[in-house]
């Protein structure tokens, strides 16, 4: 997995270059526009490692009995941390970003941790869980979970246009 702070590095090497770019030359362009691409592509690959570590661990949980409630809470919880931890990592980025798009990207993250509020209250909810509400509170989870995804789809959309 890269990590987010390969990321975090060559963004901010890139924001450096962008202020010079008006005043390069045909090639040095070049190797700017690059050197976009190249964090592009990095932050796409951020994004897919994330979404393939939540997708293993979701599969892990998925089925988890009432004996299982603990391991199913602590996998839901890392796979939120997991989100939070890399959209904190880029929207480090984010402030030399235009208005507009600090605008969309703020807009998605309120969303998100919207998303990541009404998690962690269902898996408050879950831990008071008995063996016959067990299936009815994990379907909440998994509703709530459900929700945290599409948000972060969203500002994985937001963050790419």
């Amino acid at each position: 997995m890269k990590s987010p702070i390969k990321t975090l590095t060559a963004a901010t090497l890139l924001s450096s270059a962008l202020l010079f770019s008006a005043a390069c030359s045909n090639e040095q362009q070049d190797e700017v526009g690059e050197a976009i691409a190249e964090v592009k592509d990095s932050a796409q690959d951020t994004w897919s490692d994330v979404k393939n570590v939540t997708a293993k661990t979701w599969n892990s949980i998925v089925d988890a009995t009432y004996d299982e409630r603990e391991t199913f809470a602590k996998g839901v919880r890392s796979m939120s941390d997991a989100i939070s931890d890399q959209v904190d990592d880029l929207g480090d980025l984010s402030d030399n970003w235009s208005e507009s798009a600090q605008e969309k990207w703020d807009e998605g993250v309120e969303n998100l941790n919207e998303a990541r509020s009404e998690l962690a209250d269902e898996l408050a909810e879950l831990s008071d869980a008995t063996a016959d509400t067990w299936d009815d509170a994990k379907d909440d989870v998994t509703d709530a979970w459900q929700k945290v995804e599409k948000a972060y789809a969203d500002l994985k959309a937001r963050a790419q246009d």
